[in-house]
């Protein structure tokens, strides 16, 4: 019977060194792991009633798209401040770009009576001054 006791308890001990390795390097504590902050750009933006969604193109660079509901009002796939096929070198870039786009192009025209309004395609194609590129810290270089 003392061998029983003997061997059960350490068994009893190997279970419980066991679990405890497992809790602290597992991750099977019962917390929720830390999150990690995350520094990049959303790739879906809502802005002033239209939704940007930040794109990935070949290359590795980024370019963005401006929903307004269902329909694409703007697709860019180049850098639209010196018009190189590239396009622009970070999601963080894009997204400002795209908003900067939105909020000063996008919304003027949507103003505008609906004979006077610029159609979506020609707005896209227009190049943006580098002078904006500046003031919204983005290299285009």
């Amino acid at each position: 019977m003392e061998q029983f006791l003997s061997k059960h308890r350490i068994r009893t001990l190997s279970v419980a060194i066991l679990s405890l390795v497992c809790v602290t390097h597992c991750g099977f504590s019962g917390e929720k792991p830390r999150e990690r902050p995350s520094t990049a750009a959303p790739v879906i933006q809502d802005v002033d009633g239209f939704t940007i969604r930040v794109v990935r193109l070949t290359g590795g660079s980024y370019g963005y798209e401006i929903r307004k509901g269902p329909e694409i009002l703007v697709r860019q796939k180049r850098n639209p401040f010196t018009g190189s096929e590239a396009g622009l070198s970070g999601r963080e870039d894009a997204m400002k770009t795209a908003t900067w786009f939105t909020r000063t192009v996008l919304k003027k025209e949507e103003m505008l009576p609906q004979y006077k309004r610029l159609p979506a395609r020609i707005l896209s194609t227009r190049s943006i001054p580098r002078a904006i590129a500046r003031e919204l810290h983005i290299s285009i270089d």
